[in-house]
């Protein structure tokens, strides 16, 4: 990769603060990263583990003088804040976690950029997900990343261990879009078609729920548009649920470290 950004580094600020104590947890200095506006809170010592890459070099102990955060301790880039969840995460585990474009909004190619401009040094035997066609129609495009979002949905109330979830898409009104249960890792998933998801459902809603009920089993669906009220605009009304009876409790308590109970008897419910 050809890492020439070091000029798109954070614009620094005159003065340098001493470090406020509120920064620091059991001695570990705790740092914000916001990107793009979406903020990641890490330590230091998390982005020192890859010193050869921006964050690390740049959170160096001889770059300290350089340093200028705002609020103490957050630093802003103007980057992907998506694409930068799987960055944070590689920091973390010394894995690349990422899935099938099938279940994320990023896509390889942004992912890739990000990677480039935060000089990740990735293993050499890590291949990443070949680049898919995209539709020349923009409209297209749109629609999939849709799709692919309501089946990273799926997946995140199943990992909730959630059984329902129910989603108000409004006509051109932001503020009243809404997503019951509220779980941040839904909502975040659903938010960035508050507003499109509405003229998605319009025009193909029918065959969106045929598509995902014969591809994701047990699912139900169920989809209603609603008139305009005195408070209220058009919306869609849409609901994905599961039988409970779809969780296999026992199944899943083997794959953790309930295992180790080995007791034929319990009785797993939610």
């Amino acid at each position: 990769m050809n890492h020439t950004h070091a000029q798109n580094c954070p614009k620094t600020h005159a003065g340098n603060k001493a470090q406020d104590r509120s920064t620091s947890v059991n001695g570990e200095e705790r740092i914000v990263l916001n990107v793009g506006g979406m903020k990641y809170e890490t330590y230091r010592s998390t982005l020192l583990s890859l010193p050869t890459s921006l964050l690390g070099t740049m959170f160096s102990s001889r770059n300290a003088i350089l340093l200028h955060p705002t609020n103490n301790n957050e630093y802003f880039f103007d980057r992907n804040g998506r694409a930068f969840h799987y960055i944070i995460e590689y920091y973390r585990t010394g894995q690349l976690r990422y899935p099938p474009p099938k279940y994320s909004l990023v896509s390889c190619e942004e992912l890739e950029t990000e990677l480039d401009f935060f000089q990740i040094p990735i293993p050499q035997h890590l291949v990443l997900t070949p680049k898919e066609s995209q539709p020349k129609d923009p409209a297209a495009a749109t629609v999939n990343s849709f799709i692919s979002m309501l089946q990273a949905v799926v997946r995140e109330i199943r990992a909730n261990l959630e059984t329902k979830i129910e989603v108000i898409f409004p006509w051109r009104d932001r503020s009243r879009f809404s997503v019951e249960p509220d779980i941040a890792a839904i909502t975040d998933l659903i938010r960035p078609f508050d507003v499109t998801g509405y003229n998605v459902l319009e025009a193909f809603g029918s065959k969106i729920g045929k598509y995902l009920k014969k591809t994701v089993s047990g699912l139900i669906w169920i989809l209603n548009e609603r008139d305009a009220s005195a408070n209220y605009p058009p919306r869609f009304y849409l609901m994905m649920s599961f039988s409970v009876d779809s969780f296999d409790f026992q199944a899943i308590a083997k794959e953790t470290v309930l295992r180790e109970l080995n007791d034929s008897r319990e009785v797993y419910s939610v």
